[in-house]
């Protein structure tokens, strides 16, 4: 279901320009990611999970070099190795706040500083067992932006990660569990095409506290 309407969503958005090069006063942005994150279970015990989601978001100007933004999406939870069937595919919805300072914003060098909160939970049901995973993740992060070109840009940066959820198993089952992220230190490096005065397209690879890839489309108004 997600590739489909992954596809249909791509397909829309590269026939018409869409994320900003220079953001004005707010803007608009759809994003697709995918990505696998390792959970350490109190038994020592670490789970391969497989996060694939997409969303909706929305980003403010907030004057005196602040961008604020706000992502609201759909997300598939898979983890082959988890002992309960209920708890292998997982659905849900999960949101996101995101705060960007520009300490530095020149045409060709940009150094920004970031502070990232989201909230994810996806259940998951066989037969009478139900079960249901609620994290909460706090990234702190800092971001070098290389402009070698008009309309084009790469960006490469580090963030450290918190990540504390718990697994919720009711039924026949019925326990709670909890887990952090086993790995706190990421790095991303990133794509961002201007395809007119307001629309940008970014290709972004991550590798660390998540391991994968985000392709964002999106307008500034």
């Amino acid at each position: 279901m997600l590739l489909r309407v992954t596809s249909l969503c791509l397909a829309l958005l590269v026939c018409t320009p869409i994320l900003a090069a220079h953001p004005v006063t707010a803007g608009i942005a759809v994003q697709f990611e995918g990505a696998d994150v390792n959970w350490r279970y109190p038994n020592t015990t670490i789970r391969n999970t497989r996060l694939n989601s997409a969303a909706v978001s929305w980003y403010e100007d907030l004057g005196a070099s602040f961008l604020g933004g706000m992502h609201i999406g759909y997300m598939e939870g898979t983890q082959a190795d988890n002992p309960v069937p209920a708890a292998r595919v997982m659905t849900g919805k999960w949101l996101d706040l995101d705060f960007q300072y520009a300490a530095l914003d020149k045409s060709v060098l940009g150094l920004i500083f970031s502070l990232n909160y989201r909230y994810a939970e996806l259940n998951g049901a066989q037969d009478l067992q139900m079960a249901s995973w609620r994290w909460h993740t706090g990234t702190v992060g800092t971001t070098l932006r290389l402009g070698p070109s008009q309309g084009v840009f790469f960006t490469l940066g580090l963030t450290y990660q918190a990540l504390n959820g718990e697994e919720v198993l009711t039924g026949p089952l019925t326990q709670v569990e909890k887990y952090k992220g086993n790995q706190h230190l990421g790095r991303h490096l990133g794509l961002h095409l201007a395809l007119d005065h307001t629309g940008r397209i970014s290709i972004e690879m991550r590798s660390g506290s998540e391991r994968g890839g985000r392709v964002t489309f999106g307008r500034w108004f």
